[in-house]
């Protein structure tokens, strides 16, 4: 590689940007790396232990890193369900202190093999979570596959979901599509036309994008933080890596632990200037 090529590769100082979101996550694949029983337990055994040990680690080291760790609904209910009585007020301790975060579908799945009382249904986890929790979750993401049917979109709306994130596989041909739009399904039969806001991120299952926002907080950016297909958690030390990379990135910018909820309000606040989309990207 040249000089100039990694020159290239190095993202550009941004002093405009106010305020960085990170959102950390793993990408869960039932079966890809190891049979379906064998990646549940390293999530129950290993990755919620790590994660809740990373996330406390930080907060008593006192720097102004944190961490917290976003999942589908389904293996957090799995975590909570599968639990001794010590081991599930340790993982409810940790959601209470928000170190534990789940999004609005259980897992990534492909909707055109699904018909509509199977997602409903898949939306009932985190629904459960919420009301055990008092919590209202807003946002959902769906890692590695490109495209989704249309349909989904009013089945989030019906659950009170009104943002999508959409982080796709390297391999895959992505469709046509802004990198955040508007997707509306008109096509549902009350004529009530259900939307939502859509971040969608090819050649990759997360990714930093800025949003432009009025005021003199100035834009904000997205850091999707994702480790591959069931890595687990970073570790302490690649979470105060990674954060003095977006220092030097974003100088000006207060950096927080975010949540998928948390960038759903920052893109509602873009809504009436987005793209419309109303077609299928399955």
């Amino acid at each position: 590689m040249s000089t100039d090529d990694a020159e290239a590769m190095v993202p550009a100082v941004d002093e405009r940007v106010g305020t960085v979101l990170v959102v950390n996550k793993t990408h869960l694949d039932v079966g890809f790396t190891a049979t379906a029983a064998q990646v549940r337990a390293r999530y129950l055994e290993d990755y919620f232990p790590r994660a809740m040990a990373v996330a406390e680690h930080l907060r008593s080291r006192g720097g102004p890193e944190r961490f917290r760790w976003t999942t589908g609904s389904w293996i957090l209910t799995e975590a909570l369900d599968a639990a001794g009585p010590s081991e599930r007020a340790t993982l409810e301790r940790a959601i209470e202190h928000g170190d534990l975060v789940w999004h609005a579908l259980p897992f990534t799945l492909h909707t055109e093999y699904c018909d509509r009382s199977l997602l409903e249904h898949g939306m009932t986890l985190s629904a459960e979570l919420d009301r055990r929790f008092g919590r209202h979750t807003r946002a959902a993401k769906v890692t590695d596959v490109p495209g989704h049917t249309r349909g989904l979109v009013s089945v989030l709306a019906q659950a009170g979901v009104d943002f999508l994130h959409v982080g796709v596989n390297p391999a895959s041909a992505s469709p046509d599509v802004p990198a955040r739009f508007r997707w509306i399904d008109r096509a549902v039969a009350d004529g009530s036309a259900p939307s939502i806001q859509v971040m969608y991120q090819p050649g990759g299952y997360g990714d930093v994008q800025v949003i432009e926002q009025p005021g003199p907080s100035g834009p904000v950016a997205i850091v999707v933080d994702l480790t591959g297909d069931n890595l687990g958690p970073l570790g302490a030390d690649d979470v105060v890596a990674r954060w003095a990379e977006l220092a030097r990135r974003f100088p000006r910018a207060r950096l927080a632990a975010a949540t998928l909820n948390d960038v759903a309000a920052v893109m509602a606040t873009t809504a009436d200037w987005l793209p419309v989309l109303d077609g299928e990207i399955g």
